[in-house]
């Protein structure tokens, strides 16, 4: 039996010897445990040495090797918002900890897979715990949840809005699931509750979404009213907190045009038009009160001006588009070598596939400014498809 212990012992790699001999030790007999100390002896194996030699990575960082005071180090309250820091011990066992708006999170990996997550009230509780979980002593939790059970009720790409929101839930349990996990495209992040409480954070969310209606509705009375300054004000908070709404980048976009500050104007009515490239479909939201064309749509993003490409096929764009295009031209007037609203003007001749036109637009960025990274790589590949 002895033998067949010592192989056993023999081929098992420096990891596995130091498993058995701390974190797995009550699994076996003192025989197996006494051979396995004579097999760490004749490798000559610090277990204190390995145990020290942990694995730190930030968000989707490679990482590096450290020791357990120095991993500790990194572990502060500066620690930006939802940031991930990925710690893993000796044992290949890992804490992914992330902070949250008053708390810190952390998921627990047991060799790659998923177990158990669980909170920490404070910084110095969760380093405690943490340098026992990295020096293979016992730990525990009190409370821990599994996530995967957790309900999502709001996403959205706008931290302010997102915090406003987690403000006021109080000691509902919840956490945000960044773009990290979730790999979602558009950088959203996610709201998750205990299912417990899903309905009761659901109506926090929703009153919050009512307020953000009032907010529109304010900016809309201060435009009748022509008090364009207040207006801006409001649409600025509404950047904030709603920012992948292009109504409300279009509407900012006038209002600064109306202030005769153009730069500013440009910048905005630009965001509107990369909002409403991707997924047009899916980005349903405020409706655009203002300018010409869009006024009184029910949703822009759903009355779609559907014009000839190339093969007779159908090519959908939003309509202000079409006024955007207009505002850029005319700012550009007074503007004559903004490469700004010349990249604008682009990619709108490329949403009507008007190649010939967006090419020429880039051509013009590059006369005024021949290193534009962006005018050369959208023209080179534009010439290619022509």
């Amino acid at each position: 039996m002895n033998d067949q212990i010592i192989q056993q012992c023999a081929v098992m790699s420096d990891r596995e010897l130091v498993r058995t001999l701390t974190i797995d030790r009550e699994n076996f007999q003192e025989t197996f445990l006494v051979i396995a100390e004579s097999e760490r002896e004749k490798r000559a194996l610090s277990i204190e040495n390995f145990i020290d030699d942990v694995h730190l990575a930030q968000n989707d960082e490679e990482g590096e090797s450290c020791s357990i005071n120095q991993a500790l180090v990194k572990v502060h309250s500066d620690i930006p918002l939802w940031s991930i820091l990925t710690i893993t011990n000796c044992l290949e066992d890992a804490w992914v900890i992330q902070r949250e708006f008053s708390q810190w999170l952390v998921h627990h990996y047991v060799e790659d897979g998923y177990t158990t997550s669980f909170f920490f009230d404070t910084t110095e509780q969760l380093k405690s715990t943490l340098r026992r979980f990295l020096s293979l002593e016992f730990w525990s939790v009190d409370v821990s949840y599994d996530l995967n059970t957790w309900k999502p009720i709001f996403q959205s790409r706008s931290p302010a809005f997102l915090n406003k929101i987690i403000s006021e839930l109080g000691d509902i349990s919840h956490t945000v699931k960044t773009p990290l996990f979730s790999q979602d495209q558009k950088g959203q992040l996610v709201l998750l509750v205990h299912p417990e409480f899903e309905k009761q954070a659901q109506e926090i969310v929703d009153n919050n979404h009512t307020k953000i209606e009032q907010l529109y509705d304010r900016a809309e009375y201060l435009a009748r009213t022509k008090n364009s300054e207040q207006e801006l004000r409001i649409y600025d908070i509404l950047s904030e907190l709603v920012p992948d709404n292009l109504a409300v980048h279009y509407n900012r976009g006038n209002v600064l045009i109306e202030l005769d500050r153009l730069d500013e104007a440009v910048e905005s009515l630009i965001e509107a038009i990369v909002l409403g490239l991707p997924e047009i479909g899916d980005k349903i939201d405020l409706k655009p009160r203002r300018g010409s064309g869009v006024a009184g749509n029910v949703n822009p993003l759903l009355n779609l001006m559907a014009l000839s490409g190339e093969n007779n096929e159908p090519l959908h764009y939003p309509d202000y588009i079409d006024d955007v295009e207009i505002l850029l031209l005319q700012i550009g007037e007074q503007h004559l070598e903004n490469t700004r609203i010349l990249h604008g003007l682009a990619i709108i001749a490329e949403q009507k596939n008007d190649i010939a036109v967006a090419c020429q637009h880039y051509r013009d960025m590059l006369a005024i400014d021949p290193q534009n990274k962006a005018a050369q790589i959208h023209l080179a590949y534009l010439e290619q498809i022509q």
